[in-house]
């Protein structure tokens, strides 16, 4: 889907035991020094780490809470422990708007407005509302989705 930023902790292709990785692939000493240079904002770990992907041009997962009602019941109710395990990790690196009213305000009127489906107008909504640069899905280029303005929609298979 999108490229995630180094994780792991190796050094010619060696791990090194005793040294803690950060999703980015920096120690997390590394990360408050890199804050520290960025004018000392007192940030939580994970908008940190958002801050400096942005810094970087690293791709960031941004979510709708949504996602993660319609993908991880369904693998443990289906007894997909693989998929599970998969969203377990996906999920807290994920960052999400959990602000459902505003989500559902905004989405109602996308859904109106542009004609696109319920559920897609949520999840735009919540990019949107995420700022983000892309909306990546697998929908064909002719569905109602892209008929949404609100943020670039990207077919990963045209």
């Amino acid at each position: 889907m999108v490229k995630s930023p180094k994780t792991t902790g190796r050094k010619n292709g060696r791990p090194q035991p005793g040294r803690p990785v950060s999703k980015l692939g920096k120690q997390p000493r590394k990360l408050a020094e890199e804050c520290a240079a960025s004018g000392g904002k007192l940030l939580n770990r994970r908008k940190l780490e958002r801050e400096i992907a942005e810094r970087r041009g690293l791709r960031v997962f941004l979510c709708s809470p949504f996602v993660h009602l319609e993908t991880t019941p369904k693998a443990l109710f289906n007894k997909r422990s693989g998929e599970h395990r998969f969203y377990q990790t996906y999920f807290p690196r994920a960052t999400m708007t959990n602000d459902l009213k505003l989500i559902l305000g905004h989405g109602f009127r996308e859904a109106a407005m542009a004609g696109v489906g319920p559920m897609e107008a949520l999840h735009l909504v919540a990019a949107h509302l995420l700022r983000a640069d892309e909306f990546i899905m697998t929908e064909k280029p002719d569905k109602s989705v892209h008929r949404s303005s609100l943020v670039k929609v990207v077919c990963l298979f045209s």
